[in-house]
């Protein structure tokens, strides 16, 4: 996705399963990090120079609320914490719950994602959102990383 505000205003339906990701674990490079819920707010300024500050909204039907958390009847929540404190390729998994220090645009796509599964459309496919934080690679070692990443996904999607 471009780093930019609204970049996924308009979430997928037509897929299953999205998972997405981005740099966002910086004080360790043996850490990979799920997020556990979005907070309903966005600040700071994208690629573009421009701002988006204050609330997301929260999705039709739902209360008000400075968390969304995945639906009630959603496996995602049990996926998530099952893999929490886990080693993966050697890189720790750690879930993060939903903050306001989280409001750039990684927390953005995940509140949009995560309300796109609060207010499904009928011909709506889209059944799990995941956001998946991750450091620089320790030392350029790409390779550990992508097995790292390559195990969450396929834990998160085969749990299915």
């Amino acid at each position: 996705l471009p780093v930019t505000w609204d970049a996924f205003a308009e979430v997928p339906r037509d897929v299953d399963v999205i998972i997405n990701m981005g740099l966002g674990v910086y004080d360790r490079l043996d850490a990979l990090q799920l997020e556990a819920g979005a907070y309903d707010l966005r600040a700071g300024a994208d690629a573009m120079g421009h701002e988006r500050p204050g609330p997301i909204g929260a999705p039709e039907g739902t209360a008000r609320e400075a968390t969304l958390p995945a639906p009630a009847d959603s496996p995602i929540a049990g996926r998530i914490a099952a893999l929490a404190g886990t080693t993966v390729a050697g890189y720790e998994v750690r879930v993060t719950p939903a903050r306001p220090e989280n409001s750039y645009l990684c927390n953005e796509t995940h509140f949009r994602a995560l309300s796109a599964l609060h207010a499904p459309k009928p011909e709506q496919r889209l059944r799990e959102v995941y956001f998946l934080h991750i450091p620089v690679a320790a030392d350029g070692d790409y390779q550990a990383l992508a097995e790292a990443v390559a195990g969450v996904l396929l834990t998160l999607v085969e749990a299915g």
